[in-house]
Order: structure tokens, then sequence, then C-alpha cells
């Protein structure tokens, strides 16, 4: 069955009870999967799949193997939103579109919000990083101009 938005409001809506959650570990657990270990009233492991044919977002409790090296966006992701908390989760309109408020603290200790933008549009699902001035950090998927 194809995602649409009527069905990602239901995901989304199922996911509501599990926020605000703290981030433990990000990890990728393939080319196209990341997995956020959460702790909510519990241990729980958010997976999004960019997958071009089995885009989804879900809960589970499964435990998976890591990849050995993750990519650069996996990274950034660690740097700016491990130990942080998940705040909200809100859809855009009926959209496939996700967003992830995400509050966590900087170097300095600093209060620092970020959002992370999941997009499962088929063959262009993203998941997106962005800063507290609405600017594109990094995203899972780099697009390049020509076929934008």
């Amino acid at each position: 069955m194809a995602l649409d938005g009527i069905i990602l409001n239901n995901i989304n809506h199922y996911l509501q009870p599990v926020f605000p959650t703290r981030i433990n570990k990000i990890a990728q657990i393939s080319q196209n999967e990341i997995v956020f270990q959460c702790f909510s009233k519990g241990k729980i492991n958010l997976l999004i799949s960019c997958d071009s044919i089995s885009n989804r977002l879900m809960i589970t409790h499964r435990d998976f193997k890591r990849v050995e090296e993750p990519n650069h966006f996996i990274m950034l992701l660690r740097k700016y939103c491990e130990n942080g908390i998940i705040q909200t989760s809100k859809q855009i309109g009926l959209d496939r579109i996700i967003e992830w408020t995400i509050t966590n603290r900087n170097d300095l200790g600093d209060l620092v919000t970020f959002k992370i933008m999941i997009e499962l549009m088929g063959k262009y699902a993203n998941v997106i990083l962005v800063d507290e001035n609405n600017k594109i950090v990094d995203a899972f998927n780099r697009i390049p101009p020509y076929e934008n």
C-alpha cells in the first residue's frame, strides 16, 4: 500500500504518546535506514526508512546491527541531536512530511532547537536537519542540482 498523507496522519497520531522522548543513540542500519534509540517510559526505537519502495516511519522494539561506517549525515545528527529531546512531532498539512522539534544543549551549554524534517515521498524520501533559523544543515539523500 502506498503511503499518503492520511495514512501518515494516522502514523503520527500513533506516535504522539511517545513524545517527549530523549534520544540516546542514532544509528544507521542500512544504506537507507536510520534508527533513533530513545527512552520514554521505556526503551523504544524510532525507525525511519528512506527506501524508494518501502519508505516508512515506525516504532519498533527490535535491536538492529549498525553499519560499521555511518555516512556524514549520521555523524552530524549525532553531533547535534544525540542526548537531545524530541519535543513534538507534527505533520505539515496533509503532506507526506513529518517535522520533529528537538531541543538540545550546544558546546557552551545553551539551549538550541533543531528540526528534523522527514519526507516520505516515495522515490524522493529524505531526512533533513534544519537549524533554529530554518536553514538546512544537511540531508540524508543529497540530490544534485541538475536532478532537482
